[in-house]
């Protein structure tokens, strides 16, 4: 009797294993075939101008290509800053200046994936944000602080080409809708 209930159980564990190891492997699948549509649609909009989404239901499509020079990352910059949009990469907020334009182009991402190398740029960091029209500007880092999310004077509208990066704050943290934010600004070289 024993030896029949051990043996369910063992079933029971591997039939639980196999499904919490296949969620695993399907999300992380879906996340891979997600970039490589980012990247394709990124160039065909270099290609030929147009806004391409990255799948057909898709409510987001590339403005930017953002470049970390220090860290090698890249992303492919997506229109809109929110949830749904972030969870596939970096979202710019289309009430700021358009990407390699006069003023202020702000661009958020979450702190534990897109944006997570974040934490370890410093002054003086040289970033590239390549636009839509294929046209790549380069940025020096002149700024990096937390601030609360109420504290939304780094949005001002400037009078240079200016790139701000925002993610949540503290990197690393198991506590979800944090109230800071961590700031990176950067200026057109």
């Amino acid at each position: 009797m024993l030896t029949k209930i051990l043996k369910w159980l063992i079933y029971l564990g591997l039939i639980v294993g196999l499904f919490i190891g296949g969620e695993a492997a399907y999300l992380f699948g879906k996340a891979q075939v997600a970039q490589m549509l980012l990247h394709q649609s990124w160039q065909q909009t270099l290609d030929d101008g147009a806004e391409h989404k990255p799948w057909s239901w898709a409510d987001t499509y590339p403005v930017a290509k953002l470049i970390n020079h220090r860290t090698q990352d890249s992303w492919i910059v997506l229109s809109g800053m929110n949830g749904r949009t972030m969870a596939f990469g970096p979202g710019w907020k289309q009430d700021s200046a358009t990407p390699n334009q006069f003023g202020n182009t702000v661009i958020a991402a979450h702190n534990d994936s897109h944006f997570s190398q974040l934490q370890t740029s410093q002054i003086g960091d040289q970033l590239s944000l390549q636009s839509a029209n294929g046209v790549e500007f380069d940025y020096k880092i002149t700024h990096i602080d937390v601030v609360h999310q109420s504290d939304i004077s780094w949005f001002q509208i400037e009078q240079d080409m200016r790139l701000t990066l925002i993610t949540c704050y503290p990197f690393q943290s198991n506590q979800r809708n944090t109230e800071q934010r961590y700031i990176v600004q950067a200026i057109a070289m």
